[in-house]
């Protein structure tokens, strides 16, 4: 993106699959290929609504919470985006039907909690801009956007509705109504309509930024309670398709004010003073102890993700922690903490907000795991007592999964 580019209006909109980027670049024009420095498809087009032109960065994210939160934190930080959306296909739990669109109230991300002996849910939930979130209900109560769809409809009740309400999110496959998942879900959260995969970690890096607006859009492409069956339909294409043209209905009806020279910098991240610093005002000392920490910590990182998978290997033997192993397992977390800590100084990488935003992240994923390994310690290593409770698989599985979202995000900031 060059210093002299000033398009007033610009979306970012993130898939998960190749058929969802495919929906949602047929609707924009001058596609061209931007190279950055994820491993991850993206195109920059344009979009007409009026005389409003907007400028759409699309990008393939991949499956899973993680891989969308590095991917969202890095795309705001280097597009400036005032809008950002994840639009695609999800499954279908209740209200809603094959073809469906589901706007986000709100998303639970349900693998939070903690599993003592039963898991016991403490969900994180996200939420998106009041302003989208206002003006996608407006859209959702009328037709209009199904004449952007141009498709024929054999009777009122063919034509898909918009159901705007609450969804759930996480990094597993939801694949038969039997899944003790599901049964999570319905119990703890009985209000959701459809679940997905990406969700919470999209929107867990948008609401860092106070002043970009933030929206999920999903259309229903199979019903979990005959997931079989309505794979068969090959109801994908359609779904991504209608939830894709809705998403450009309310970018097209969205009032936003022109992005300005000033607001490309660098946006406002809540709960941290992230004003653009002019290069004359940072001191020399400052920078190099930020590219020293930074080269001390890159240099570290290898070291790091081999250490977290000998936490993961250990919990895959399914036979606990010795004392050794436990303490060991903590310093290991308690280094890659600090270190962090140390980066997220306020005057570190105060100008480098898409840096300090997939950080939080790996912070926040240390902090999940360090005390979950409590449950997997053997307080005496040679002596087998009834009295000590063993863990059970799901519980390892658990947690090794919070070792593979913490591997993922040191891996994203690797590469």
């Amino acid at each position: 993106m060059s210093d002299g580019d000033k398009t007033p209006y610009r979306a970012a909109i993130f898939t998960a699959i190749p058929l969802e980027y495919q929906a949602v670049c047929a609707h924009l024009t001058n596609l061209r290929e931007e190279r950055i420095q994820l491993d991850t498809p993206c195109e920059r087009g344009e979009f007409f609504a009026g005389k409003r032109q907007w400028e759409v960065i699309v990008v393939e994210t991949g499956a899973g919470t993680t891989r969308a939160a590095t991917r969202t934190a890095y795309i705001i930080g280097h597009f400036k985006p005032q809008v950002v959306l994840f639009v695609g296909i999800a499954g279908g739990i209740k209200d809603v039907k094959l073809g469906d669109v589901v706007v986000a109230s709100k998303v639970y991300s349900y693998e939070s909690g903690r599993a003592d002996p039963h898991f016991q849910s403490r969900p994180e939930i996200y939420q998106p801009t009041r302003r989208i979130l206002q003006r996608a209900r407006a859209v959702a109560r009328k037709d209009d956007w199904l004449e952007r769809l141009k498709e024929n409809f054999s009777g009122p009740d063919a034509a898909p509705k918009v159901i705007v309400a609450p969804i759930a999110s996480g990094n597993l496959v939801v694949a038969s109504i039997d899944a003790e998942v599901l049964q999570l879900v319905r119990s703890h959260f009985n209000d959701t309509t459809a679940i997905e995969m990406e969700g919470s970690g999209f929107l867990e890096s948008a609401s860092l930024y106070q002043e970009i607006e933030s929206l999920i859009i999903r259309g229903i492409s199979d019903l979990i309670e005959n997931k079989s069956e309505t794979d068969k339909q090959q109801f994908q294409p359609l779904a991504a398709k209608r939830a894709s043209t809705f998403a450009f209905e309310v970018l097209a009806n969205l009032d936003i004010a022109e992005q300005t020279a000033t607001t490309k910098e660098t946006p406002t991240v809540a709960g941290q003073q992230t004003d653009h610093v002019p290069p004359q005002a940072t001191s020399q000392g400052e920078e190099n102890q930020t590219s020293s920490l930074l080269e001390e910590f890159n240099s570290s990182l290898p070291e790091y993700i081999d250490k977290v998978k000998k936490i993961r290997h250990s919990l895959s033997q399914r036979t606990g922690f010795s004392t050794e192993q436990y303490r060991n397992a903590l310093k290991w977390l308690d280094d890659i903490e600090k270190h962090i800590e140390q980066l997220l100084h306020p005057e570190s990488l105060t100008p480098m907000t898409s840096m300090r935003t997939l950080l939080v992240a790996i912070q926040k994923q240390v902090r999940d795991l360090k005390p979950e390994l409590e449950k997997f310690r053997r307080p005496f290593p040679f002596i087998k007592s009834p009295r000590v409770r063993r863990p059970k698989d799901n519980e390892y599985d658990h947690v090794i999964t919070l070792c593979n979202i913490l591997l993922a995000g040191l891996e994203q900031w690797l590469h």
